[in-house]
């Protein structure tokens, strides 16, 4: 839980520390991997790479549809979601998928995580640098709109 409380904050230093953690672990099995896989995909995801961390989470969600576990299945959506966001089609189908599941298993609080981690898109861990001759950050607000803050 740890891992996703890291992702879903978009912490990509508490997302190492449990990957870390994870890894000194002695347990093993095609869930642990498929967790620790997503987890790798986050802080890809966190890190800029965003191809590496669709690839990453698409195995780690097939595993999961495997294993027939739909709630680590939901967990891992919002993971993909609060990392990768909604723009590009591995986020919207983890967002419909997580509704769905979320929805079915009545985990109405998962819903409004769920719902936060879309509102969330235009936090500052979406941030990007801006070139110039000052150090700008722009910051690109849920309704799309942006703006600029001196850092």
């Amino acid at each position: 839980m740890a891992s996703h409380a890291a992702l879903w904050s978009r912490n990509a230093t508490q997302a190492r520390r449990a990957l870390a953690s994870l890894d000194g672990m002695q347990i093993g099995g095609r869930l642990f991997d498929a967790d620790r896989r997503a987890l790798q995909a986050g802080i890809a995801a966190l890190e800029g790479d965003s191809g590496e961390a669709a690839g990453l989470f698409a195995q780690a969600t097939r595993a999961l549809r495997e294993l027939g576990l739909p709630f680590a299945l939901a967990l891992t959506d919002l993971d993909v979601v609060a990392t990768l966001g909604t723009g590009e089609s591995p986020g919207r189908a983890a967002a419909d998928e997580a509704r769905d599941i979320i929805t079915r298993l009545g985990a109405t609080s998962l819903l409004v995580s769920l719902e936060g981690l879309i509102a969330g898109e235009g936090s500052p861990a979406r941030t990007k640098k801006v070139a110039g001759p000052a150090a700008r950050t722009a910051v690109t607000s849920s309704a799309g709109q942006s703006t600029s803050s001196t850092t």
